[in-house]
């Protein structure tokens, strides 16, 4: 796993030793009685943090719940880096939610902007031991101290609540109740909620073309906008060949997603984009999904429109995908322009199911209300109202396996890649070719010229209603 991610079995609770704030070095000491350490792949990654400096003092800083967390310790200092695993001058084992978020909260801590709060974070969930080191933010803004935490929206539940098949995070849900509403409008994005990906691109089909990070997401006019651009724009000119990469904070499990070097043709990503999810925060079974969206214009870009299982499998439902191509056809009877919109599952990276529908017009054009309805043995596809396709269970009389679990909520875009561009389009990289990254970039003249301010996700909600 990422350095960042250190997983232990332990069987009792952290004790901090030596600790003092005046005379000598803080030093902590996690001591293992009847027990083991052991290294392990990490299904957990410890989440960005939510800071909150405190006006007129004080500190608050969180982390979104998870199934099985008993306790997250959070470690801090002020202006004064870690050398190590020390305990720093702000210090403290949390052993209850507030909420729907793991909570540490200072009112003493006097900030002022231009500090730097440097912290690091342990979580155990379902009684392994989870490790976010290195972690930093500076001080730009306040908050009154009377606000609590940022929390998700909590589902309507009315006088009454009619069973369901619907789940939300393991608890049942209400009848048609909604059970996840985000907006848009605060002005910023609340990442109590949206989780952002911060990685290299390579572990998929989908984003070996990309270098994930948050600065390509923002609010706009109360609608989300997540917008890809050139790694050198944020860089140098000829970083992708020659630079080295290291992502802060990175979220990957892989050391190679965090951390490259441009080499020769084996280049680094050229396009920097965004990829948020409820990973962290929400998740379902069954129920009714709606995003209301406009779809990004411009060459070999792909909107992200999923749903993902919470167990990391490798199975997506596709909501919605338009490619940005205004021309783009492997026939004359096969059209992948941004005429059509193809929706429906993965399975794996050699099986998948989709469903097209073709319209006179790009449909990158207006905003769209993008549905699906998730039953036990259906997925029923919409655009606008009108029915785009259904997928089936096998048998009818069964789950529709593997989507019978529970899945969160993604939103991104990305550009290029293996999956959605088959090597029967005329195209400048072949998929099987290990130059193809190399040769994406070598024409960059041609694809760029079709960008422009409405390359861009643009999302205006996401609502989810229990069936």
């Amino acid at each position: 796993g990422h350095q960042d991610q250190v997983c232990y079995y332990t069987v009792i609770n952290s004790v901090v030793l030596g600790r003092s704030r005046t005379t000598m070095k803080t030093v902590l000491i996690y001591l293992f009685v009847a027990s083991f350490y052991v290294w392990c792949s990490a299904k957990y990654v410890v989440p960005p943090s939510l800071i909150e400096p405190l006006k007129p003092r004080g500190l608050r800083v969180s982390i979104p719940d998870d199934d099985g967390i008993t306790l997250m310790a959070f470690h801090g200092n002020i202006n004064v880096p870690f050398e190590g695993l020390e305990a720093g001058e702000m210090a403290r084992d949390i052993i209850k939610k507030r909420g729907d978020r793991w909570v540490f909260e200072d009112k003493n801590i006097r900030l002022k902007k231009g500090d730097i709060i440097y912290y690091w974070i342990y979580v155990i969930l379902d009684g392994l031991g989870y490790q976010g080191l290195d972690r930093n933010h500076t001080v730009t803004d306040f908050i009154s101290i009377e606000e609590t935490p940022h929390v998700l929206p909590k589902p309507n539940i009315g006088t009454t609540c009619e069973n369901t098949v619907t789940t939300v995070r393991g608890k049942s849900a209400c009848s048609r109740n909604l059970i996840f509403d985000s907006t848009f409008t605060s002005g910023t994005i609340d990442t109590s909620v949206w989780f952002h990906e911060r990685k290299i691109g390579g572990s998929d089909l989908d984003d070996e073309f990309v270098i994930f990070d948050k600065d390509n997401s923002y609010i706009h006019k109360d609608h989300l906008v997540i917008k890809p651009t050139l790694t050198e724009e944020k860089y140098s000119e000829d970083f992708v060949r020659a630079g080295e990469l290291s992502i802060p904070e990175c979220t990957a499990n892989e050391e190679k997603y965090c951390k490259k070097r441009g080499l020769i043709y084996l280049i680094l990503p050229p396009v920097l984009s965004s990829r948020l999810s409820t990973k962290h925060s929400f998740s379902f079974k069954y129920g009714e999904i709606e995003i209301k969206a406009k779809l990004p214009e411009g060459d070999w870009i792909v909107p992200e429109l999923w749903l993902e299982p919470k167990l990391g499998s490798s199975e997506r439902i596709v909501i919605a995908l338009v490619r940005g191509n205004s021309q783009l056809a492997q026939d004359v009877t096969t059209d992948f322009s941004s005429k059509t919109m193809t929706s429906g599952v993965i399975f794996d990276e050699d099986r998948v199911q989709m469903l097209r529908k073709e319209i006179h017009t790009p449909w990158n054009r207006d905003f769209h209300y993008l549905r699906l309805m998730w039953t036990p043995n259906r997925l029923t596809y919409s655009v606008d109202g009108q029915e785009v396709g259904r997928i089936d269970s096998p048998n009818p009389r069964e789950n529709f396996v593997p989507f019978d679990k529970e899945y969160f909520i993604t939103l991104g875009v990305h550009v290029g890649g293996v999956r959605d561009f088959p090597d029967t389009l005329e195209k400048p990289w072949k998929n099987t070719e290990p130059k193809r990254v190399n040769k994406f970039w070598n024409d960059k003249n041609k694809w760029l010229n079709t960008w422009s301010e409405n390359s861009a996700l643009v999302v205006e909600h996401v609502k989810v209603w229990a069936v």
